[in-house]
């Protein structure tokens, strides 16, 4: 689930209203979403970064010091997520074969 869909901007809302989005839909969705610039969990986040390999760590951490702006950090957060969500969704083959 993304996050801030409890935060939802004018120009979202737009959007919704224009591709005919259920309001009720949304606001589901919402109630599951996480607020827009909540940071990850500590230790989770550094159970995610003891699991890299050692060569991307050593690489995060030269782009780390070497980068300009948070460019970086904001791609090693954005893939923390998404891995994070594919855990967190089981696959098709949890739930006994392919989906029907």
């Amino acid at each position: 689930m993304p996050a801030g869909l409890g935060e939802l901007s004018a120009p979202l809302r737009s959007l919704i209203e224009f591709l005919g989005i259920d309001e009720d839909l949304v606001e589901v969705a919402a109630s599951a979403s996480a607020p827009l610039n909540a940071s990850p969990d500590r230790e989770e986040l550094a159970t995610w970064i003891q699991s890299l390999p050692e060569k991307e760590k050593n690489n995060l951490l030269v782009a780390a010091v070497s980068g300009t702006g948070e460019r970086w950090k904001h791609g090693l957060l954005r893939r923390f997520e998404q891995q994070k969500a594919q855990r967190a969704c089981p696959s098709p083959t949890e739930f006994g074969g392919a989906l029907r």
